[in-house]
Parts: structure tokens; sequence; C-alpha cells
């Protein structure tokens, strides 16, 4: 399947943020069978008197009752924040994504720029021809979106943007996304939102990830193999201008990049015969 030279960095930055999460919750259960070992007599103990080895100790200084408390907040701060991060590399790619398709086909962006990120690369993939781009992927970042900043900015209120799409879009984003058991944790339509468990992170975050390579895959059948040819020839020539007149050499350095930035096989022959070599 054709992708852009971009996918592959930020599915890596995503996979970060989760091997993150999944390292908190490792510690949290290794930190639970250290709670399970002191005495129900000492919770009304200091973390100073309990944890003296332990520098930060003083830095919390409380009794070790509220430590379980301030365990649970840390478990939903880190469980947001990892949602949050993993959003912003998709705002970053969504951004990046366009200034390479723009580069590549020196094509232009719509002209009536929506204001939210995906329903903006929605519509500059109307325009660029692609084929019925898939509007539910672009209603789950959407969600994601609306759910991730009701959390950064700790709403107390869902927005009314937010209530509609809940009460619009959310059976359907569960009939399309709950017949795979890997999401059932996730109820699109609740307006229970206000903290992540678990699950429901490791379920965002694989959105995360599906949705990237949806859009990747879409942007990536808009680019001509004669427009990629040109860009990769450019690129290789900019970082290694000698290679000009090495015809041979040229083109099978462009051709080796093409595959593996954009995983379109092009023979030797073909980009030779392109204008840009």
């Amino acid at each position: 399947m054709p992708k852009t030279s971009l996918k592959n960095f930020y599915l890596d930055r995503i996979a970060s943020i989760n091997d993150q999460f999944c390292y908190f919750n490792f510690a949290d259960i290794q930190l639970n069978e250290s709670i399970e070992g002191i005495p129900k007599e000492d919770y009304s103990k200091r973390t100073t008197e309990l944890f003296r080895s332990n520098v930060n100790a003083r830095r919390i200084d409380i009794e070790f009752e509220n430590l379980l408390e301030f365990r649970l907040e840390a478990k939903q701060t880190i469980s947001g924040v990892s949602v949050s991060f993993g959003f912003e590399q998709i705002l970053y790619y969504l951004k990046d994504v366009t200034k390479l398709k723009i580069e590549i086909s020196s094509t232009q962006e719509s002209p009536t720029k929506a204001d939210a990120p995906e329903e903006r690369l929605y519509e500059n993939l109307i325009i660029w021809g692609s084929d019925n781009p898939e509007p539910i992927i672009f209603k789950t970042l959407k969600y994601l979106r609306f759910r991730r900043n009701h959390i950064l900015h700790k709403r107390s209120d869902l927005t009314p943007d937010f209530k509609k799409l809940l009460r619009v879009e959310g059976r359907n984003l569960n009939n399309y996304w709950r017949s795979n058991d890997n999401f059932k944790e996730l109820d699109f339509s609740s307006v229970n939102v206000d903290v992540f468990t678990e699950e429901e992170v490791y379920c965002c975050m694989s959105l995360l990830r599906i949705c990237l390579q949806e859009i990747d895959g879409m942007v990536a059948d808009t680019l001509s193999k004669a427009d990629l040819i040109k860009y990769v020839t450019r690129k290789v020539l900019e970082h290694n201008g000698s290679l000009k007149g090495q015809t041979s050499l040229l083109a099978r350095k462009v051709s080796t990049r093409l595959l593996n930035d954009f995983d379109i096989k092009i023979k030797r022959v073909d980009v030779i015969n392109n204008d840009s070599m």
C-alpha cells in the first residue's frame, strides 16, 4: 500500500507514547505490591516516615492514606496526558502531510479552510482528487480532539459541539469501531468523558494509529508517480549535487528512496525517462 515519507515517523512517535503509558502501568502494579505490604495501622503515618530512603517523600509529605488518593489522581493525569500527547502527533502529522502534498504536487489547499484540522484535511483530499475519503475516520479524530480538549482544559461541562457529536455521531462511531473487540471499552455516545480508564487509553492510542495509517494512504493515493520522481530526484540532488549527470547511479538512488519512503516500486528506466533527470 502506498504511503508518505511521514507515516513511519509519526507512527513511531505514537508508539513511543503508548510504551511510556505501558511502563507507568507496569510500575503502578509493582507499586501496588509494595503498598499491600504496609499494614493498615500504618496508613496514618506520613510518607517521610514510611519511605525514608525515597528523596521525594519529603516533597509530598502526606499521610499514607492520602497517598493512595494521589496515586489514583496521578493515573488519571497520565492517562489524559498520554492521549493528549498522542493527539498532538496527529495534529503535527496533518500539518506536515499537507505541506508535503503541496510540495510534491504543486497544488493548493481547499479555499474554504475549515477551522478543525481534521476537517481541513478532509476538504483538501476532496479537491486533491481522493476517491471517497472515509468520513468516519475524520469523525473519529473529531471525537478524540473534543475529548482531549475537554480533559486538557479541565472543563466542567461539555461544549455544545461535543454534545452534538456524541448525540448525532456516537451510535455510528460505535457501530463502526465496536465490531472489533479491541474497541469495546470505548463508548462514543457516552457523556462520561471526564477521565480516561486504562483500557480507554489503549483504545485511543490504537485509534490514533489506525486513523493516521488510513489518512496517510488517502494522501499517498493522490500522489502521481511523475510528481514523486521529480520530488525525490530533487531531494537526492539537494543532498548530493555530484550525482547530477550520473544518470544510472542517480536513477538507482531515486528508485531506492521511492521504495523506502513511499513504498512505490518504479523501474530505473522509468526514472531515467522522467524529464526531471
